[in-house]
């Protein structure tokens, strides 16, 4: 892939990161990486990542040495501290929920992005090519960093709750532009985003209520809007605006929440990726679902009347 779309240089306060050289459309492919190398997730041993480092070129070690160890306090092998601080999971990983990535790996560009808790790009991990891909969330101008989110705002929404996880895993004080907020900007940013939170969380519960469910969908997404974050993180309200209303048989709606979608997903992830081709599905075939008129049939709601901007 011709890598013109943006450039590595040093990031003040950051060390190295990537800039946008050209603008960049919303949902293109910024960069796919193949790993240098990958181990077990749960499983890799500092053994492991020394074995693995001995198999790269003179020229790879070298760059390997300059990436950043945010684990130098642990005693760690510096090695080993700097695979544990760059390393991306290879497949779907959660750790909050248990869900954990079968592999990880090391991917020197990709090592080099910096985190922003308002991220203008996403990574996900394309299985069918094996490699990690970042996607544009939104349009990105020349001069812009890329960066991704290096949590969920759904577990981790507040600035304390971020500063607490970042200090753990990554030893490092987070500066972007929604951790430097202060006084009643970073009040109501705490807000919107821990209501958000409980939104995603009390659906579960909303299954006899669809209507009051479709209402929580509509406030997060609106929330996340004034947050900045509806184009990398909306995707899974789009897809409880869906469930909710195929279970109830209100297929016009679930189809209107599926477009939504299949739209975020091929954004944030690309076309082809599993959840875009499976949101496709849920719009071309509604009535397919499993879910289809399981708990009846009643009008349950589509998103908002007024078009969310994507």
């Amino acid at each position: 892939m011709p890598q013109n779309k943006f450039s590595i240089t040093d990031i003040p306060g950051k060390g190295k990161g990537l800039v946008a050289t050209r603008p960049i459309a919303k949902g293109e492919l910024v960069l796919a990486e193949t790993p240098l190398f990958t181990i077990p997730t749960n499983l890799h041993s500092g053994k492991m990542i020394i074995e693995q480092l001995l198999t790269l070129t003179p020229d790879q070690l070298e760059e390997y040495s300059t990436m950043t160890n945010a684990h130098e306090n642990l005693g760690l092998h510096p090695a080993v501290g700097i695979f544990e601080t760059n390393q991306y999971p290879c497949g779907n990983h959660d750790p909050e929920q248990g869900d954990f990535a079968p592999m990880t790996g090391y991917s020197p560009t990709a090592s080099r992005i910096n985190n922003d808790c308002r991220p203008n790009i996403n990574n996900y991990w394309n299985n069918r090519a094996q490699q990690i891909h970042f996607h544009a969330v939104r349009d990105i101008a020349p001069g812009e960093e890329l960066c991704v989110s290096y949590l969920d705002v759904l577990t981790r929404p507040t600035k304390k709750d971020r500063a607490e996880m970042f200090k753990k895993t990554s030893n490092f004080e987070c500066k972007c532009s929604v951790c430097s907020l202060t006084g009643e900007e970073l009040r109501a940013s705490d807000t919107r985003r821990a209501t958000i939170a409980r939104i995603h969380n009390d659906l579960g519960e909303c299954w006899t209520k669809p209507e009051a469910a479709i209402k929580k969908c509509r406030l997060a997404l609106r929330l996340m809007e004034l947050e900045g974050i509806k184009n990398r993180f909306g995707d899974g309200f789009y897809c409880d605006g869906y469930r909710f209303c195929i279970a109830y048989g209100d297929v016009e709606n679930a189809r209107a929440w599926a477009k939504l979608a299949w739209e975020g997903h091929t954004r944030c992830r690309g076309a082809d990726s599993e959840e875009a081709q499976e949101a496709e599905k849920w719009y071309k075939f509604p009535a397919n679902c499993k879910l289809y008129a399981r708990l009846g049939k009643r009008t349950v709601g589509g998103p908002d009347p007024e078009p969310i901007k994507t």
